[in-house]
């Protein structure tokens, strides 16, 4: 009797569930007039496409060591680039919109930020950046916001921006 592996189990291949890769702990960096998230973590889970905010919000906290009260949860749109802004998820409407936009063969990319860093003019902001240290609270003032709109000159420069712990 041959054993079945993962890929021959019908829940883990299932039109059922989606496939989160989900990115934490990183930081992005505009270069060669691209934006791209690089470092930190990234995990590929897989959660049923019936999945609650309240589930989503506990599995992202599970895997990225954030505490639920304080995790943000923003997914990036299909063919849309990294300059584009990233769409929030904060209810169950939200999640049922996030899972409509791909399908079942798709990767849907999410990216998980720390609230509990105060950050001024946070509404206008659409990406931050995280890191694996965790800033004292002196070194979270001098965290500011990433407005993709206000890129170096130069789109060939390198630019790294502050990171933020969690």
């Amino acid at each position: 009797e041959t054993p079945l592996s993962l890929a021959d189990s019908p829940s883990i291949m299932s039109v059922d569930k989606a496939k989160l890769l989900c990115n934490f702990n990183g930081e992005f960096a505009h270069q060669l007039g691209k934006l791209s998230y690089v470092g930190g973590k990234t995990r590929l889970v897989l959660v049923d496409r019936s999945i609650t905010f309240v589930e989503l919000r506990t599995k992202m906290a599970q895997i990225s060591c954030v505490s639920e009260p304080s995790i943000d949860i923003k997914y990036q749109l299909p063919n849309e680039s990294l300059d584009s802004r990233l769409v929030s998820v904060e209810c169950d409407d939200d999640v049922v919109a996030m899972i409509s936009e791909f399908d079942a063969s798709q990767r849907i990319p999410i990216y998980i930020f720390d609230t509990s860093v105060n950050y001024s003019h946070r509404e206008n902001a659409s990406l931050f950046v995280q890191s694996i240290d965790c800033p004292t609270s002196a070194q979270r003032k001098n965290v500011v916001p990433f407005d993709p709109q206000e890129t170096a000159e130069d789109e060939n420069d390198l630019i790294t921006f502050p990171r933020y712990g969690i």
